[in-house]
């Protein structure tokens, strides 16, 4: 006798550690909280307006890529010229995002670690501290800058248009593929629910399925009618 076959899920492959911290820096899901102790505020939740500025920049560096100058060797004064003038959105655009990530000043620094020692590059922290009234620590730039360099290495690798926005609930997501708009299906479920065109689709389909029901229903009585007339003459005889 044959055993029934087991049907096997499709198992999706988890997000890497280091985009899954993105996501949380973007989504305000740090799960550090900002520590506050006699008059004294160290900052560690992420900036979340930095971080998406400096995701929206590197996608749109991505998509208008600034041209080499190696180009230009042979052209003359006009078209040079003409050159700059065109590429002067782009220009403006780079040292934006430069100056964002200018922000991020770093020292190595060699720690104490278990059994031994350990290098790391560490952040400056910035700050007004008073010794008796306290004061704010801003620590976040340590904790934004592996998720800034994540975001790089994401668009060296010409992906970072896969960090998106998911236009219901406005949530950052990962998008696993070219196509996928939504960060999941509740949210693709309620835009389709809302979009006009898939509305009148819908009313469409209920229409064609009305009429198909009815013409079926009536096609199975006239055949009942027909059975009873066929059977009431066989009883005559």
């Amino acid at each position: 006798m044959a055993k029934p076959s087991k049907r096997v899920q499709k198992k999706t492959n988890p997000l890497p550690h280091e985009i899954g911290l993105l996501l949380s820096g973007l989504n305000r899901e740090w799960p550090k909280d900002d520590l506050a102790t006699r008059g004294l505020v160290l900052q560690l939740v992420p900036d979340v307006g930095r971080l998406a500025r400096i995701v929206l920049k590197l996608q749109r560096l991505v998509t208008y890529p600034p041209k080499s100058l190696d180009d230009l060797v042979s052209k003359g004064v006009k078209e040079i010229w003409e050159h700059f003038e065109s590429e002067r959105p782009a220009s403006r655009h780079l040292a934006q995002l430069n100056t964002e990530l200018s922000q991020y000043r770093t020292f190595p620094h060699i720690s104490s670690h278990t059994g031994g020692w350990r290098f790391q590059w560490n952040v400056a922290y910035s700050g007004n501290v008073d010794v008796d009234k306290g004061g704010v620590i801003d620590a976040r730039r340590g904790e934004e800058l592996p998720l800034v360099l994540t975001a790089i290495r994401l668009a060296e690798q010409g992906l970072i248009d896969r960090v998106r926005r998911c236009p219901i609930d406005r949530k950052w997501f990962y998008a696993r593929t070219e196509e996928s708009r939504f960060c999941g299906s509740k949210c693709r479920n309620v835009f389709h629910q809302r979009d006009p065109k898939d509305k009148e689709r819908r009313r469409k389909w209920a229409r064609e399925n009305y009429q198909t029901r009815k013409t079926l229903e009536a096609g199975s009585t006239k055949a009942a009618n027909q059975r009873i007339i066929r059977n009431s003459g066989r009883k005559s005889k």
